[in-house]
């Protein structure tokens, strides 16, 4: 063992970690290193699909058209609830001209694919991405309009890792072409048109040949449907321009009357708070937000319940890339004001939502002891 470790401890490197794990490298230093085995060649995929939407069937059938039907090799791991119906499903595949010889789940994906919008607001579909990977997003908004809508951390994340940005509305896709809720054949086509896995036009047939021999037996309807949706796919399928998006969204928020009064910090101090319990209320918002924010707090009055709304939930557009828990403080029959948390739309929530329970009561009763 002596030989083999030591060229590890010569760098630093932890050889009963590696052991224990072959896959990777941490260094004693505490700072972790990632030791990739796998080959730079091989194409690496994680698709965020909602159990009964056809996402994982889609990608079972997109491995048989690889493995099969190509010289490439193919490897998929697909992880989802007991009760797949209406869960999360998420779908590790990879593919390679080389033979496979990696872990299952995926740690740095060069195409990964969010087929449920929803998923934005509380999964970080973008963790494992690759730094110039590709973002497939299905989503009801056009290349134009979808990057304000988006929450912030996934602005970011796409910025950071410069990824190449797709979207199509594939639920329309579907409903137009009799597919109902089913949107698995409309983003297997995307998957295959932009990743590179194969070309585009012997992927397309090679799809095509596929629905003929899964839904042949369902009659030539089923099978014509399911061409339409291939073939409407390519013409709504769309890139968005990263760099103009964000540039637009940034000229859209109107300057302030003055640039040190658009950075400028109010601090509002609660009233004669006891040594244990310091806090001061931070604002540091746009102005034009201010209001909406205030119009939003005040519909969160009641003192028995704590107002959340979470991303799109919130009906002003300005705050729909964060969250807000609210809760009204006071008497038992007469609300006063209302104090609450603004953040990103990923967060601890019960411990958040016991803090402004906590905090609002400590307020009402402070106050009511005057």
């Amino acid at each position: 063992m002596g030989c083999v470790s030591g060229p590890f401890e010569s760098r630093g490197v932890d050889y009963l970690r590696w052991a224990s794990d072959p896959f990777w490298l941490e260094t004693r230093t505490g700072v972790g290193t990632t030791f990739s085995i796998e080959d730079d060649e091989t194409v690496r995929c994680i698709f965020w699909g909602l159990g009964s939407d056809g996402t994982v069937g889609a990608n079972k059938n997109s491995i048989k058209i690889i493995g099969e039907g190509t010289n490439n090799y193919a490897q998929g791991y697909f992880v989802y609830d007991s009760k797949k119906s209406g869960s999360v499903t998420i779908s590790h595949l990879r593919f390679g001209p080389h033979s496979i010889q990696a872990p299952y789940l995926i740690d740095q994906a060069n195409f990964v694919a969010c087929h449920q919008f929803s998923f934005l607001e509380r999964l970080d579909v973008l963790k494992q991405a690759k730094y110039g990977g590709i973002f497939l997003l299905n989503c009801a908004f056009g290349p134009d309009e979808v990057w304000p809508r988006l929450p912030v951390e996934v602005q970011r994340t796409i910025l950071e890792k410069r990824l190449r940005f797709y979207v199509i509305d594939a639920d329309r896709v579907a409903r137009e072409t009799g597919m109902g809720g089913r949107v698995n054949t409309i983003m297997q086509t995307c998957f295959f048109a932009i990743s590179g896995v194969l070309p585009r036009d012997e992927a397309i047939e090679a799809i095509k040949q596929s629905i003929k021999k899964t839904y042949g037996k369902r009659g030539e309807a089923v099978v014509q449907r399911n061409f339409q949706a291939v073939d409407q796919t390519l013409a709504h399928l769309c890139e968005v321009n990263v760099a103009a998006a964000q540039a637009e969204a940034q000229a859209a928020i109107p300057p302030a009357n003055g640039a040190a009064k658009s950075q400028s910090m109010v601090g509002v101090p609660l009233p004669v708070w006891p040594p244990s319990l310091k806090v001061m209320v931070t604002v540091r918002l746009v102005p034009r937000l201010s209001v909406v924010l205030l119009k939003l707090m005040g519909e969160a009055t009641s003192t028995d319940i704590v107002t959340v709304r979470i991303g799109r939930e919130n009906p002003y557009a300005e705050l729909q890339s964060t969250s807000l828990v609210a809760s009204g403080y006071g008497t038992a029959v007469d609300s006063w004001a209302t104090l609450g948390i603004v953040g990103p739309t990923r967060m601890d929530y019960p411990s958040t939502i016991a803090s402004v329970r906590a905090v609002a009561r400590y307020v009402g009763r402070f106050l009511a002891e005057g």
